[in-house]
């Protein structure tokens, strides 16, 4: 019985039923010391703060692949992109200072002809 239990369960199997038994998770205790394990106060800057948790070597990281996956997945060429250039640590500090910045001030669209908005938002960011 169990093994016909195993092979009507298996993944891809026709015939798969799901039971209780079967979605049992493992339980491991907790072995580390949890909290942050870096000395902030209020003299540290947000730039600061952001180094804590993108450390110059996982953007270098992250802008290798990027990089990598660019050139063996060139984008389909079109009228309305330019071509592709690799791209820097800088850059992508940009792009994610962009998206915090965006997760903190709620617009209904980023991209507004308003001279105020407009301004701020592309010429100071994106220059």
């Amino acid at each position: 019985m169990a093994s016909k239990l195993v092979q009507r369960n298996a993944p891809g199997a026709r015939r798969f039923v799901w039971q209780w038994k079967d979605n049992i998770p493992n339980r491991f205790s907790f072995q580390g010391n949890p909290g942050v394990k870096v000395k902030l106060d209020v003299s540290n800057t947000p730039l600061e703060i952001f180094s804590c948790f993108f450390t110059n070597d996982l953007l270098d990281l992250i802008v290798k692949e990027t990089n990598w996956h660019a050139a063996i997945h060139p984008p389909a060429a079109s009228p309305h992109m330019r071509k592709w250039m690799p791209t820097s640590r800088q850059e992508l500090q940009a792009y994610l200072g962009i998206w915090v910045i965006m997760g903190m001030v709620s617009r209904p669209s980023y991209y507004d002809d308003r001279p105020v908005v407009s301004y701020i938002m592309n010429s100071l960011l994106m220059s």
